[in-house]
């Protein structure tokens, strides 16, 4: 298993107040997989994503992410961890506005001991004409896609992405849905994807059902669509 979540619990203190993110989670990620995680505001999949990426501590429980017990880790060694095997994709772009569209992405591929081919990775989301070009010049999926190449550069084993079609319209949306799904076919990449697209869903390997911090059903589809075929709600 790629990702192993072993009986984790999650909980926020903020004064007096105990909120409970994640209670008694379990779960198994192959190598490879297209895993999409579903559930209303408030479910517990941001906080699943977090905490199984390294961006945030259990306060019980167990993750191993690609043979490594996160868990454990001090903070140094999961910042040098998630540098060197993981990839990130959210629903802000985060890019530097100052830097062109090859040098947001170059950021990326010198964070990586095994990068990919940075002209190669924005032929391969479509930008092979944008390379000169600013953040502020592009459209929302335009930045959205250089945030793709900007993570998958850096080759890693996993893509966590979180709600990464949130802020955009049907058509750009399902585009950048068939970018992850052609990453996750040719580079084997593991793709874990949080949503409150129900659509998205019918183009998983897995899909995992989430409330109130729990996980209520995960069932594999025996079918897959492609990106352009899913419904969009």
């Amino acid at each position: 298993m790629v990702i192993s979540i072993q009986n984790v619990h999650k909980q926020y203190v903020s004064g007096d107040i105990k909120t409970t993110a994640l209670k008694d989670v379990n779960l198994e990620v192959k190598k490879g997989e297209f895993v999409v995680v579903l559930g209303p505001s408030g479910s517990g999949k941001s906080t699943l994503l977090h905490v199984s990426g390294g961006l945030d501590e259990v306060n019980d429980g167990t993750i191993l992410v690609s043979g490594q017990e996160i868990t454990k880790m001090r903070s140094s060694q999961l910042t040098d961890f998630r540098r060197k095997e993981l990839g990130f994709i959210f629903q802000q772009y985060n890019l530097m506005p100052n830097m062109t569209v090859f040098e947001n992405v170059e950021v990326g591929a010198r964070l990586s001991d095994r990068p990919l081919d940075v002209t190669n990775v924005l032929k391969e989301v479509m930008l092979e004409n944008l390379f000169n070009q600013f953040p502020y010049q592009l459209s929302g999926g335009q930045q959205q896609r250089v945030a793709i190449a900007r993570a998958i550069v850096k080759n890693p084993s996993i893509l966590f992405c979180d709600e990464p079609t949130g802020a955009l319209d049907e058509d750009t949306g399902k585009t950048v849905l068939d970018i992850l799904q052609r990453i996750n076919e040719e580079f084997q990449t593991t793709i874990f994807l949080i949503t409150h697209n129900l659509g998205i869903a019918e183009m998983a390997d897995k899909v995992v059902r989430m409330k109130s911090g729990e996980i209520i059903e995960v069932k594999q589809n025996l079918y897959k669509k492609r990106a352009h075929e899913v419904s969009w709600t």
